[in-house]
């Protein structure tokens, strides 16, 4: 699978202090669903969020993809 895009992860962030808060996106590829890629990739860019002031993340997964949606409970 060299070369293959594995999946995307962005945010953006809401940076008026009164609203200060963060949006996560996030697709793993179906070849690498499964293997804990989006978990790992949602740790990190959470991580680098809450350092950068964000306490409140909002991430809006299509409620029919229960995957996602386990992948965020965690």
């Amino acid at each position: 699978m060299d070369g293959l895009v594995a999946g995307l992860i962005q945010y953006a962030e809401e940076l008026e202090p009164k609203y200060r808060s963060g949006a996560v996106d996030l697709f793993v590829a179906t070849a690498h669903q499964g293997r804990g890629v989006g978990t790992i990739a949602l740790r990190e860019i959470l991580r680098r969020l809450h350092a950068r002031g964000h306490h409140r993340i909002t991430i809006d997964p299509a409620a029919a993809n229960v995957a996602a949606i386990h992948c965020y409970e965690k």
